[in-house]
């Protein structure tokens, strides 16, 4: 069984784990907990090896609102819907494997309030970063805050730095493995420093 289909069928286990548990009466923390350990096994799904051709895109967040899904799209067509499920509020990691190409986030899906989820346009212009294989590809820090009853702010900025703290905190193996290095829309010599650094090239 491959870690590409577990990955697809996770969400969907987690939405029925979730109804049934509804169905049969369970309260609201049964549900937070069905909810929270298959968004912690798709988590680790998604920090299996790479495939060839494949790299990883790795980004974070600070949401004012919860989204449930991300639009994600290459060459101006839809990728995938669930390729990130499940942002909360505040600040939030996500690191899933990709092939090769160039992307774009179009649009974010809020967590449904009275029975109605609602879109917010992200943009190639903001969201747009390219995934080489073989490598950890960081597309930046996606701010996304509500003001007023439906006015959203979006911003994307660089903290290469932060990220490189967690991706070391929760995935010490794969900084040795696999080169970091910055895909948004100007170079950034942070990653390179960093490894030269380890190396000892660095006086």
């Amino acid at each position: 069984m491959s870690w590409e289909f577990l990955w697809g069928v996770l969400p969907i286990v987690r939405v029925a784990l979730t109804i049934a548990a509804d169905q049969h009466g369970y309260g609201f923390p049964v549900r937070t907990i069905v909810f929270l350990a298959a968004t912690f096994l798709m988590n680790l799904v998604q920090a299996q090896d790479l495939d060839a051709g494949e790299g990883f895109l790795l980004f974070s967040t600070d949401l004012s609102v919860a989204i449930e899904g991300l639009e994600l799209r290459r060459e101006g067509k839809v990728f995938r819907f669930d390729l990130v499920d499940g942002l909360d509020t505040g600040l939030s990691y996500r690191l899933v494997p990709l092939p090769q190409g160039e992307y774009y986030f179009d649009t974010a899906v809020l967590r449904a309030t009275a029975g109605q989820s609602i879109k917010v346009f992200l943009g190639d212009d903001l969201t747009r970063f390219t995934i080489e294989a073989g490598r950890i590809n960081y597309m930046g820090h996606i701010v996304l805050y509500r003001y007023g009853l439906s006015r959203y702010s979006r911003n994307r900025t660089n903290r290469m730095s932060q990220a490189l703290q967690w991706l070391s905190s929760e995935h010490p193996e794969l900084p040795g493995r696999y080169s970091l290095h910055y895909s948004g829309s100007f170079p950034d010599p942070f990653a390179d420093y960093v490894a030269a650094l380890k190396a000892g090239a660095v006086p």
